[in-house]
């Protein structure tokens, strides 16, 4: 049983957890192929030594959040034996070279959601996201990774309220092509304040804090890592596929989020910033606020 068919079964695993917890109705899981019947057989492990099984309609919310647990504990453990979560190099690179500014920078950009955010933020039910662009406008918190050759990225940290919770809210930005003074929102994602606290005042490292949570281990040119500072690939490359990334802890079907700045050079084609986000964890943090 390989590292990536295991992953796939936990999450269907949480992704049904989820739908019993919230009262899902109008979603749904398949446990009928080969991926499903892994997550089948490890659920009725969990039953036996446990006493733990999330198909039994008896089952209550609080043994639903140990089963949760339990899941993502065992995820965490499986990726940990396999999968490099951050290449450690890039983290320590973007730590250095990233530079907080001032938050009155912000007063001579057009800032807005990209068309791919607005889409996700559709599916946002507890917050306008009228409301959520204003937070990132004001941003508490910013730091910019400056490229000599390519876009700069911005990282901003504000806070927002939910359902009474208050939350770090993470943003990344970037130049719209060609229009400097345009600034696009391409990510954002929820990280729990008082878990994360002492990470306050400082957004990248709230941002790789997201990575850990919300991120997909990716496999580029053979080195597994969820953030890639700068990476080159060969020219004959298919850049509008994503099979070149090698996502590993998603299902095929399951909608995510890329990010990445990239140049072409008579020799290769650079990638700068690389990294992508599992966008339905993120739509149920918002919607459900799981901490």
């Amino acid at each position: 049983m390989d590292n990536i068919f295991i992953i796939q079964a936990l999450l269907r695993l949480l992704d049904f957890a989820a739908i019993r917890k919230f009262n899902l109705k109008d979603k749904n899981v398949n446990f009928d192929d080969k991926i499903g019947k892994k997550a089948l057989s490890i659920n009725e492990k969990l039953k036996e030594t446990k006493g733990l099984d999330i198909f039994s309609k008896k089952i209550t919310n609080d043994e639903i959040s140990k089963f949760e647990h339990l899941i993502g504990n065992a995820m965490s453990n499986h990726i940990n034996k396999k999968v490099v979560l951050r290449k450690i190099d890039d983290e320590i690179k973007i730590l250095k070279n990233a530079i907080p500014l001032d938050k009155a920078i912000y007063e001579k950009f057009n800032i807005k959601f990209s068309d791919s955010l607005n889409r996700m933020l559709e599916k946002v039910s507890t917050i306008n996201s009228e409301i959520l662009l204003k937070l990132v406008i004001k941003a508490n918190y910013i730091s910019k990774l400056p490229h000599e050759v390519l876009k700069h990225h911005y990282f901003t940290q504000s806070i927002v309220n939910i359902n009474k919770k208050d939350f770090f809210l993470i943003s990344v930005l970037s130049h719209e092509h060609n229009k400097r003074e345009n600034l696009h929102v391409n990510e954002l994602f929820l990280l729990n304040k008082e878990q994360y606290s002492k990470f306050d005042r400082n957004p990248i490292q709230l941002f790789l804090k997201g990575l850990d949570k919300y991120g997909i281990d990716l496999s580029i040119n053979g080195t597994l890592s969820r953030f890639y500072y700068h990476i080159e690939v060969p020219l004959n490359t298919n850049i509008q596929s994503v099979e070149f990334l090698n996502m590993q802890n998603i299902d095929r079907s399951e909608p995510f989020s890329l990010s990445m700045l990239l140049k072409k050079t008579e020799k290769s084609i650079e990638l700068q910033d690389v990294f992508a986000t599992r966008t339905n964890l993120i739509i149920n943090e918002f919607n459900n606020n799981i901490a």
